[in-house]
């Protein structure tokens, strides 16, 4: 067991206790290798009173890990490391500097002001939404106040994963039932019913009722509508709350983005508005029966209806496009609670727009939202560069608008290509190439997913398959990417496919990595880019995968088993494809007409080949002396 003092790992030296509770200590760590802080979950595995409380301990753990590892929200801690050291495991994860919305209600002595209860439930409407929009959808199962943590800048973040879990369609009933019960869901805590994302609904409702009560939560079984325990609150947010614990899931709100929609607009859902609105309906539905006799003003009715729903969208998405500028605008000013209540009416309003017209808000998202963010090279530190914070909204924001029209995929795509383009070329220096490689490989895996329509037959389990490639094999969508940059999608998903599963420990993906660099450098003249900038991140990127030490090390085994065990020759390999990727780099800077980014890859070709080389030798070098057999095995070493 950890004690202040002791270091887990061989790296990680415990000097606080964070917190205690039913699944464990949580320690403070100071890591000896970074200088900075984490926390570290700690979990006696031998603890409970039989086999099953055990496994389910166990299985909770990892669930909270590999659900962990390959998210990625500005909401949400990331996970960095999974140790076990006898029969303990313990999860490092980021440290969350704040304080539980639990304890700062009890500090507060009373209930907080609606409105900033409105804009934390906006924030956590965000991230559940994200996590609702996975394939299949996470379900955190147990949203409460004690789970939300409120930072130093006003924003708030979701911690404790350690319930959440996997929608599993077709599956009756929950594998173990579990969750707060003074927050949880009807249906959470039978054991005939499997939980889908409303029971996150359900709980952030409740969560809403405490924060504006200050009730306890053993109070919560009663609950009263929120304006009989104070009569100074709105009734909209009195009917919101109402319909978020519903006991019935279908009389609930069926999304975060409904949810987060009547936040944004809670002074409307009053009684007095709902009556207007039907009136509203009532004589629309006069109007058309009167007008059902007459068959052409019919078709002039359907044709206007698209028209008013497209203009709509686009007002809409002109206005979302005025948020997106103030967020930006407090980003700079550094206005942390001001930028987060833009973008979140910014993202509302791009989802609502799709709901009018699909079309029209796509377009309006390239125009607005896509074009502001782009166009605003200055981060919030100062640094040059287009704002993290807006590349994870934007992030966000295309999660949520992927088109359910086929005829909008190809449009979707060119979306998605463009806003990974921005990002890897565009990052300020702070963020690692690593880094951005990560981040983009979800964007060029969507746009070739969506832009080409035999996609599969070039790209499948993160390997690439240019051999044979054709400029008429590639079959795209309508009104999106090009020719040029359809096959840049597909090489780039390859190219950074490596960052986005290599956390998982699947080695098999070492060998397919490999594949795909030297496939990449085989075609680049096959491949025949029309675009410098495009062939230069093709050139840059493999180049950075050999630079990199840790990419290098774990493809290794695959490299020396590619050469049949001959260490030499493997090492050899690899330096003729850091030769041919400097030179065609170099080259570049030649061809007439290229932008700065071009031209300043091309002139760190050479640097960047230096690093790359040390890379070799410290990575190779560990094999000389060692037999073919114990060279040849993949993984990390």
């Amino acid at each position: 067991m950890a004690r202040i003092g002791s270091v887990v790992g061989g790296r990680f030296k415990i000097v606080d206790t964070i917190g205690k509770g039913g699944m464990g200590v949580v320690w403070l760590a100071s890591d000896r290798n970074l200088g900075k802080y984490w926390a570290i979950k700690e979990i006696k595995v031998n603890e409970g009173s039989t086999d099953r409380d055990k496994r389910i301990r166990i299985e909770r753990l990892y669930s909270e890990a590999d659900m962990m590892k390959r998210l990625d929200h500005p909401a949400m801690p990331r996970i960095v490391d999974l140790i076990t050291e006898a029969s303990t495991l313990y999860v490092v994860m980021d440290y969350v500097n704040g304080t539980s919305l639990d304890r700062e209600l009890k500090r507060n002595k009373g209930p907080f002001d609606q409105e900033l209860v409105i804009s934390w439930a906006i924030q956590l409407c965000d991230v559940l939404g994200y996590l609702h929009g996975q394939n299949p959808p996470v379900v955190y199962r147990d949203m409460k106040p004690s789970n939300v943590m409120l930072c130093s800048d006003g924003l708030v973040k979701l911690i404790d994963f350690g319930i959440a879990r996997e929608y599993k369609p077709g599956q009756s009933s929950d594998t173990q039932v579990l969750g707060t019960p003074d927050y949880a869901a009807p249906e959470q805590l039978a054991s005939d019913q499997q939980s889908d994302a409303r029971v996150d609904i359900y709980a952030l409702g409740k969560t809403m009722y405490r924060l504006v009560t200050g009730c306890r939560s053993k109070e919560l079984a009663a609950m009263k509508p929120v304006r009989e325990v104070n009569p100074q609150l709105s009734q909209g947010l009195e009917n919101i709350i109402l319909k978020c614990t519903q006991t019935d899931p279908d009389r609930r709100y069926q999304t975060c983005d409904e949810l987060r929609y009547d936040l944004e607009h809670y002074e409307e859902i009053t009684d007095e508005h709902v009556a207007r609105q039907k009136a509203k309906v009532r004589r629309f539905w006069g109007f058309v029966g009167a007008s059902a006799a007459c068959l052409a003003l019919g078709a002039c009715l359907f044709l206007g209806g698209n028209a008013v729903s497209a203009s709509e969208s686009g007002a809409l998405g002109d206005a979302a496009r005025d948020n997106v500028k103030a967020a930006l605008t407090a980003e700079s000013s550094g206005d942390a609670a001001a930028e987060s209540a833009a973008w979140a009416s910014a993202l509302a309003g791009y989802r609502s727009a799709v709901q009018q017209d699909e079309r029209t808000a796509l377009e309006s998202i390239a125009s607005g939202a896509l074009a502001e963010w782009k166009s605003d090279d200055v981060s919030s530190t100062g640094e040059t560069g287009l704002s993290a914070d807006g590349f994870s909204q934007m992030a966000s924001l295309l999660r949520s608008v992927e088109p359910t029209d086929a005829a909008n995929r190809g449009r979707y795509a060119a979306l998605c290509f463009d806003f990974a383009q921005a990002w890897y070329w565009h990052a300020p220096d702070s963020v690692t190439e690593r880094k951005r490689a990560k981040d983009v490989y979800e964007w060029y895996e969507r746009a070739a997913e969506y832009g080409i329509s035999n996609a599969s037959d070039y790209l499948s389990d993160a390997a690439l398959n240019l051999d044979g490639y054709a400029e008429e094999g590639l079959t795209l969508e309508e009104g999106g990417l090009t020719n040029d940059e359809a096959k840049a999608s597909l090489v780039y998903a390859a190219l950074t496919s490596y960052y986005a599963v290599s956390d998982e420990g699947v080695n098999n993906i070492y060998k397919k990595y490999w594949g795909n660099l030297n496939q990449v450098v085989d075609h680049l003249d096959d491949l025949a880019f029309e675009s410098p900038t495009i062939k230069a991140l093709a050139c840059s990127l493999s180049l950075s995968a050999i630079r990199d030490t840790d990419v290098l090390r774990s493809m290794r085994g695959s490299i020396v088993e590619s050469a049949g065990g001959d260490v030499a020759a493997a090492k050899s390999q690899v330096e003729n494809l850091l030769d041919k990727v400097t030179a065609e780099l170099e080259g570049l800077s030649d061809e007439g007409s290229v932008d700065d980014y071009v031209k300043k890859a091309a002139a760190l070709a050479g640097e960047d080949k230096a690093q790359a080389r040390q890379s070799v030798e410290a990575v190779f070098a560990t094999l000389y002396g060692t037999s073919a057999a114990d060279s040849t095995g993949g993984g990390v070493s």
